[in-house]
């Protein structure tokens, strides 16, 4: 039995401001490398659900990656709120995850 045996499908859910808008084409690599190994990346970003902000997040992140705006709602609420099962968070502001801004 080696390691992969034990491989699991991570859901990782990167953040749009000052995380992925720091290093665009780190992420870009990123993010087809975990795909590559099986995993889903998602974006949960504490906007507002806006058109503009909408069309932003689409036309910047790559097609695999679905967005969701928790806007007041602390990310980590919203996620289970929307069944959206989360391994692994990347966050600038981790505070934004729990709810402490």
């Amino acid at each position: 039995m080696n390691s992969d045996d034990f491989k699991k499908n991570i859901v990782i859910a990167l953040d749009y401001d000052d995380t992925y808008t720091l290093d665009p084409t780190f992420w870009q690599g990123f993010i087809s490398t975990a795909l590559i190994h099986g995993h889903k990346i998602i974006c949960i970003t504490a906007r507002r659900k806006t058109l503009e902000n909408q069309q932003e997040l689409a036309t910047t992140l790559p097609d695999c990656v679905d967005i969701y705006f928790s806007y007041d709602e602390p990310k980590s609420d919203y996620a289970k709120r929307n069944g959206i099962a989360v391994d692994v968070w990347i966050d600038d502001m981790p505070g934004w995850i729990v709810g402490i801004t």
